[in-house]
């Protein structure tokens, strides 16, 4: 949408694409090479006419011909000029790759799987954690989430689910996570981790906050480690949303008070208990329930969901488990597991006949039942 706005200027053989919305403006897109600029066009049009008359208008568009003998070497980025330059040269380029590919060799070796499917293994033993690092946990660029944000609940999942490869991913993502709840234990739905201050979106959503105690938990339960919990992060700040706020985006403000990692996932834990039940016994839909497009299922504060029941009651058995391992007053182990046990059979009564319902909207209709002409069954496991 903002392409049109973006700038483009040749300097020193080197492409500097700008654009003033951007929120990293210290960070401008470059491209260079090895190569003898030859011709270029910034106009879609010409180029696809075969035609490139030296423009540099706007566009957000860039071609160019070059003109070099083999190697040829392109490196586009947004690194600072000089360490780009140096990486035009054959050598210096040839050395960075191979150190990249050393350092995925080891990172995708520490695990290894060997089973009758061939096509299994080629895919766990290296393109799955791949794609998994890579673009879910570095670059934040996958089809369902494009835009670069750290989102609450995306990122502590794929993050604990490489705990086998490497449990410091889960530790880091479960700290950023903590820096991201609010005071009133609520959280960040998405932030974009930006320089001097994240920015990012304050939602109604139901479930978000479940996912840390559940990573905590996972955490705790597959390394052993049991020295996070004490690990103090601080909280944000803000008004809480207003009656009428669907949504709010924000800076993360961090707030004067901290408490250690144990005490954020307790906060969120008791936050879904705060918000209350609907007429059926289960936890409120809000502002969607792991699947954003259920955001009006709830939207007047009475659609009830049966998964974030089941999802509340599975983390909160385990949180009372954690609190019992950490030596933590029974009672208040005891409170999470009677929670889970009350939610937990209210979501168990929802049975449709042939699978379970998928809660209720605010007027009371049932949704993922074998009457409805949509969505009678919501595969979510």
């Amino acid at each position: 949408a903002s392409a049109p706005k973006t700038r483009v200027r040749l300097q020193d053989g080197a492409f500097t694409a700008e654009n003033p919305e951007s929120p990293f403006l210290e960070y401008p897109f470059k491209v260079l090479s090895s190569g003898n600029i030859s011709e270029y066009t910034t106009d879609r049009r010409l180029w696809q006419a075969g035609r490139a008359d030296y423009s540099t208008d706007a566009g957000g568009f860039l071609g160019v011909r070059f003109t070099a003998e083999p190697p040829f070497v392109l490196v586009c980025g947004c690194d600072d000029e000089p360490r780009l330059r140096e990486l035009c040269n054959f050598r210096t380029a040839l050395a960075a790759q191979n150190e990249t590919l050393a350092h995925w060799r080891d990172a995708l070796s520490v695990v290894e799987i060997q089973t009758p499917l061939p096509a299994l293994d080629r895919l766990f033993n290296g393109w799955l954690p791949c794609q998994v690092l890579a673009c879910r946990l570095m670059g934040r660029s996958s089809v369902y989430q494009s835009g670069g944000a750290i989102g609450f609940r995306d990122q502590l999942q794929d993050a604990v689910n490489l705990l086998a490869l490497d449990s410091a991913l889960a530790k880091s993502q479960l700290l950023e996570a903590c820096r991201h709840q609010y005071l009133e234990g609520d959280v960040m739905h998405w932030w974009h981790p930006l320089e001097n201050l994240s920015r990012g979106v304050r939602t109604r959503c139901s479930d978000d906050l479940l996912w840390l105690p559940w990573a905590l938990c996972e955490y705790a339960e597959k390394t052993g480690d049991l020295a996070l919990c004490a690990v103090p992060a601080p909280f944000l700040r803000s008004s809480p949303l207003a009656p009428d706020e669907h949504d709010r985006y924000e800076p993360a403000v961090p707030a004067d008070e901290s408490a250690p990692v144990l005490e954020h996932a307790r906060r969120a834990l008791d936050t879904v208990l705060t918000r209350g039940v609907g007429a059926h016994g289960l936890l409120l839909f809000g502002g969607g329930d792991w699947n954003d497009g259920m955001d009006k299922a709830g939207a007047q504060g009475r659609g009830e969901s049966v998964w974030l029941s089941w999802f509340f009651s599975h983390t909160a058995h385990r949180f009372a488990t954690l609190l019992r391992r950490l030596g933590s007053a029974d009672d208040d182990a005891q409170r999470f597991d009677d929670a889970a046990a009350k939610i937990g059979t209210a979501a168990g009564a929802a049975w449709d006949g042939g699978w379970y319902l998928r809660g209720w909207h605010d007027d009371g209709s049932a949704l993922g039942s074998a009457q409805n002409t949509y969505c009678q069954i919501d595969l979510i496991s």
